[in-house]
């Protein structure tokens, strides 16, 4: 009997330090963090004291939802905090009952005297139960009468505040109470202990700010639609566009007046609200997510008793627009911009792309980039689009904007980029004047020199080759570093040339090397080497006695010939430009500014004679007469058109 009450005791004693063991393994594990969430607290008593109180608070709860419709959403009446509402996502399906249960609680206020701070308490208490992520957000909404729950309020829900802030959370107050849209002093007080400033919502007026501020805050950066006149007894439509590969359509209308439809239709006429894109409803706010909306024109229609409607919206597209450009480019050369689209089948019958660039002070120019297979594009209809823009003139991030339009159609996807430019090493090139040139003699004909920004900037003697027209001699030009470092590179070279054969040839350097990420090559003015044929002597022989000869007979004509050698001459060179003149290419194609605005028609611009006849196919940026363009020349050649 002993024995098996020492074993019962025992088997005991191991449960007992098993359980132990495993709720500290427990108890150290944390849960993961889980998504942001709202909470709204309302005042319920002070609500109901305002003639529209209870239905703007509702309008607020919807907005909310709408801005926001996959951050799960819970509700605190402060006449019942111990009465959670939610959380629940305004995404989910469950979300028409959460949204019923909040407007009858609302509605059901007694217009007693509540209690926020035990609310406020049993939100934070719901943010740690459900693991709620940084950037929650606890809103109050307050009614007119609340000031009449004491002084104190503010002070006791100071410390709760901070622990909401050291926690990743905060307190926006929504003042909904007060005569002529003034917030009360308690909202005051209470958001100054939040560290925010106070919302007024105290009318529709009032809501309209609060709808921008909100809009602007919120993921979807909403972009006002429209603010138009309901006019009393018609029926007013709105046109939204929306573009091929959308995937997300936000849309949030603020009416002044309760009363009235306001319904939304699809390209095809029919209402949006069959599905999950039913709208949310309240008195104020009728706010859309619709997800794959069919692209076109889409129509929301207002009728009833009159009054202003303003409408946000915002489409989240699947279309990505790339630009296919790594690191900072060089300052004060041509840039060839690449732009790609993906994905192909969103597309469509997409067929422009621009590129508005925008400097750092402020000026902007648009270029249109294509996908015709013409230089600088490499391939037709492969979805990359390229064009060359002007050099950039000043170091510094240029706003790139990329817009992929439809022809005939008003809607259009972009996408912002920066594009950084920056000095870039340059090879200089002088020539010498050490003497002339003798076969077979090393002479050093020119000094090679690398700067960036005026600055030596050191590179190896491999980085600069050379090439002499004319001459296959690979030993003929030598690259030779001046104090070279122990690495054998340096900023400043001597040019050397051996020449075996009379030769009249132009040498050319150039600088090849990776700077800042990206492969640099630049090209230093030529400069010419010559030569000369010795000069060939014939050996001397003895005088020859020659017999007289007879006079040459005169002309008879008398006609003095050589009168008509610069007549001709003059003839020659009028035919020689005329078939020069012929051959040049006639200017074509267009110039549009940052707004797809044509600035200039090449092939119907005015100029004068003189251009016309002696610069057929360059035409220069001050014939144009657009700010930006006098250092820049266009060259026209077989349908293409290149920057100078």
């Amino acid at each position: 009997m002993v024995a098996r009450f020492i074993l019962a005791v025992s088997l005991l004693m191991v449960l007992v330090t098993v359980a132990t063991l495993t709720a500290g393994t427990v108890q150290a594990v944390e849960p993961e963090t889980g998504e942001p969430m709202t909470a709204f607290v309302a005042d319920g008593a002070g609500l109901s004291q305002h003639d529209e109180g209870i239905a703007i608070a509702g309008s607020v709860v919807a907005l909310l939802a709408a801005l926001e419709p996959d951050r799960p959403i819970a509700f605190i009446d402060a006449e019942r905090p111990a009465e959670v509402f939610g959380p629940i996502a305004p995404s989910s399906a469950e979300y028409r009952g959460l949204a019923s249960g909040i407007n009858s609680e609302l509605a059901s206020s007694s217009g007693g005297e509540g209690d926020l701070f035990s609310a406020v308490a049993e939100s934070a208490t719901l943010f740690g139960l459900e693991r709620a992520g940084a950037g929650s957000t606890v809103y109050l909404l307050l009614g007119s009468g609340a000031g009449d729950a004491g002084d104190s309020l503010p002070g006791r829900l100071a410390p709760l505040v901070r622990r909401l802030s050291d926690q990743g959370f905060s307190m926006q107050v929504i003042a909904i109470g007060g005569a002529g849209g003034e917030t009360t002093a308690l909202a005051d007080r209470i958001a100054q202990v939040a560290g925010q400033p106070v919302i007024n919502a105290s009318s529709p007026e009032a809501m309209r700010d609060m709808v921008r501020r909100l809009a602007n805050g919120s993921g979807y950066g909403l972009d006002m639609l429209g603010d138009f006149d309901r006019p009393s007894g018609q029926v007013v439509n709105v046109p939204i566009d929306v573009a091929p590969g959308t995937v997300e359509l936000s849309l949030v209308a603020l009416r002044d007046e309760r009363s009235g439809l306001v319904r939304l239709l699809d390209p095809s006429g029919a209402e949006a609200g069959q599905s999950s894109s039913a709208p949310l409803t309240s008195p104020y706010i009728a706010a859309w997510n619709i997800t794959d909306p069919a692209s076109g024109r889409w129509q929301l229609e207002a009728a009833g008793p009159g009054g202003p409607v303003t409408l946000w919206g915002a489409q989240a597209n699947a279309i990505e627009l790339v630009l296919d450009i790594q690191g900072p480019v060089p300052v004060g050369e041509p840039i060839e911009l690449v732009a790609s689209a993906a994905p192909e089948s969103a597309l469509g019958s997409a067929t422009e792309v621009f590129a508005h660039v925008k400097a750092p002070d402020g000026t902007s120019i648009t270029y249109q980039l294509r996908d015709d297979g013409v230089a600088p594009d490499v391939a037709a209809a492969d979805r990359h689009f390229s064009g060359t823009i002007l050099p950039l003139a000043e170091s510094g991030d240029h706003e790139v904007v990329l817009e992929l339009a439809w022809e005939g159609a008003a809607f259009s996807v972009k996408s912002q980029h920066i594009l950084r430019s920056q000095p870039f090493p340059s090879l200089s090139v002088e020539g010498t004047d050490e003497g002339d040139l003798v076969a077979g003699e090393r002479v050093r004909v020119a000094v090679a020199t690398v700067a960036v920004d005026g600055r030596p900037y050191a590179v190896s003697p491999a980085a600069i080759s050379w090439e002499l027209s004319g001459v296959t001699d690979a030993g003929a030009v030598e690259v030779v570093p001046r104090d070279p470092s122990s690495s054998g590179e340096s900023w400043a070279f001597d040019v050397f040339a051996t020449l075996n054969e009379p030769v009249h040839s132009a040498m050319t350097l150039s600088l090849s090397l990776e700077y800042a990420g990206r492969a640099h090559v630049d090209t230093a003015d030529f400069i010419v080497l010559s030569l000369p044929s010795p000069v060939q002597t014939a050996p001397s022989q003895p005088a020859a006695v020659e017999a007289p000869t007879a006079p040459p007979a005169a002309d008879e004509s008398g006609f003095p010939w050589w009168t008509l050698a610069f007549p001709a001459a003059f003839l020659a060179a009028l035919a020689l430009l005329g078939a020069r003149w012929m051959s040049a290419s006639a200017p074509v194609g267009y110039l549009y500014d940052d707004n797809r605005k044509r600035l200039v028609d090449f092939s119907t611009l005015r100029r004068g004679v003189g251009a016309r006849m002696f610069s057929k196919s360059r035409i220069s940026g001050k014939e144009l007469g657009i700010p930006g363009l006098d250092t820049v020349s266009f060259v026209f050649d077989k349908g293409t058109v290149s920057l100078r």
